[in-house]
């Protein structure tokens, strides 16, 4: 089993300046960078919404093809989430059974959701701590992926 810290893409060391260094591995595979342009059709309502919302944001390249999978559960488990924070709102936090009271099976299962959300944030760069580890381009010069995604998006 590997211990340890999980080893950054060289890509990240690149863009940090390469703080600490060491050699940087060039062999490192380069997966294709396509534009994340509709939600899953199989997505949630809240999913497909948070997919909108985030692929908005994303620097071009930041997410790849290979990494089309992560995005795809942090969705997917924003969607569980939030339609877990529905049910509570809607049925409370407690349940009646038999007389005695006990926590609604959504309780724990938003806890969960958002212990993976915050996961699959982390590993996307989505969180505060994990954006202060990355440094965007300085956005001199676009290539022509750049631009033509602009126009696409219409940005």
């Amino acid at each position: 089993m590997v211990r340890g810290r999980k080893p950054k893409p060289t890509k990240m060391k690149k863009l940090q300046g390469n703080p600490g260094k060491r050699k940087l591995n060039d062999a490192e595979p380069e997966p294709r960078v396509v534009p994340l342009l509709e939600p899953p059709g199989w997505m949630g309502p809240y999913g497909k919404d948070e997919w909108v919302r985030v692929v908005r944001e994303l620097p071009q390249g930041m997410v790849t093809v290979l990494d089309r999978a992560v995005l795809e559960n942090y969705c997917a488990t924003y969607d569980e989430w939030r339609t877990c924070l529905v049910m509570i709102k809607k049925y409370g936090r407690t349940q009646m059974n038999n007389g005695r009271r006990f926590n609604s099976p959504y309780v724990s299962q938003a806890q969960r959701a958002r212990v993976d959300l915050n996961k699959f944030a982390s590993e996307l760069g989505f969180t505060p701590s994990a954006r202060s580890r990355v440094r965007g381009s300085d956005g001199e010069s676009d290539s022509d992926a750049d631009r033509e995604f602009a126009e696409i998006v219409g940005i």
